[in-house]
């Protein structure tokens, strides 16, 4: 005998209509359809399509001129946020921030907000322009393609 199960995406689906109350929708519409495992019913299809986000991901395109060339510029002589023995380790920070102003920030924790390094800044950058890291559009090789 078979029993009808339900894929993950079934679940979800179901788990969905379960949460809105607008949609009342019979326990035998969720369930599969046949051995196959082909679900021919329409309106799975228009809630699973409903259940994704429109615009999930936030692109912003880059080109050559968003990349700046830091090679002259050394702001801090370490990453660490500890000095001594027994202190924060850079293998114990989980994310690092910069600023524009050339400052950095640390999290240990996700949850966490930002704390400033304890290190002290180097001074002997005050007035700084970065310059552009590439001129024009830089070629790509055609062992790339």
């Amino acid at each position: 005998m078979f029993l009808p199960t339900l894929s993950v995406g079934e679940w979800m689906v179901k788990e969905y209509a379960k949460k809105d109350s607008g949609m009342n929708l019979p326990e035998e519409n969720l369930q599969r359809a046949g051995r196959n495992g082909r679900s021919t019913n329409e309106s799975r299809q228009t809630l699973q399509k409903e259940a994704r986000r429109a615009q999930p991901y936030h692109v912003k395109y880059v080109n050559y001129a968003d990349f700046r060339d830091f090679k002259g510029f050394q702001f801090y002589s370490s990453i660490r946020p500890g000095r001594k023995p027994g202190d924060l380790l850079v293998s114990d920070v989980c994310s690092y921030k910069y600023s524009p102003c050339g400052e950095m920030f640390y999290k240990v924790n996700y949850i966490d907000s930002y704390e400033s390094l304890p290190k002290r800044l180097t001074t002997k950058h005050k007035n700084f322009v970065i310059p552009p890291l590439y001129i024009s559009q830089p070629k790509i090789n055609k062992e790339k393609y």
